[in-house]
């Protein structure tokens, strides 16, 4: 068997985010009070669009009756700032007996960050407002998994 398909989402935000700015004022008795000032520290000023694309490839090939083999590939592109990650994706099912089976797989696993995340707002050394997180690469994990399920009914199973 083999399968394909993709996802596109579209993006939109609107954020807007803002600290009070404070000064930290010494009491008689050492302890220490806040003392806002009526200027804003802008974090986060931003509105638009982005989007997302997701494909996949999988292949299941039954290497004999009870022995699956999955294979698979998903590519992850993030518009905003155009990274990339294709991520390989394999796993192994045995059928060992007609109610029991037990599977290992192991796979790549990419993510987009909380859109504001890309969108803090920060001043360099320079007093310029930069983002330093634009082109934050995605976050990227390896899975590993090992699972065993059991038919305890048509339609119960104990994994």
């Amino acid at each position: 068997v083999l399968r394909a398909g993709g996802v596109f989402s579209h993006l939109g935000y609107d954020l807007k985010l803002e600290e009070r700015i404070f000064e930290w004022e010494e009491n008689a008795d050492g302890s220490f009070t806040r003392d806002y000032t009526d200027q804003w520290n802008v974090l986060l000023d931003s509105k638009g669009n982005s989007y997302s694309i997701q494909s996949y490839l999988q292949w299941k090939y039954n290497i004999a009756s009870n022995l699956t083999l999955n294979t698979g590939l998903h590519l992850l592109h993030f518009g905003l700032n155009s990274n990339t990650s294709v991520e390989p994706r394999i796993g192994l099912n045995w059928q060992f007996s007609p109610r029991q089976s037990l599977a290992v797989g192991v796979g790549r696993h990419s993510r987009i960050e909380s859109l504001s995340t890309y969108f803090v707002r920060r001043q360099n050394a320079q007093g310029e407002k930069v983002l330093p997180n634009r082109n934050l690469p995605l976050q990227k994990s390896t899975h590993y998994i090992l699972s065993y399920n059991l038919a305890l009914a048509k339609k119960l199973n104990f994994k």
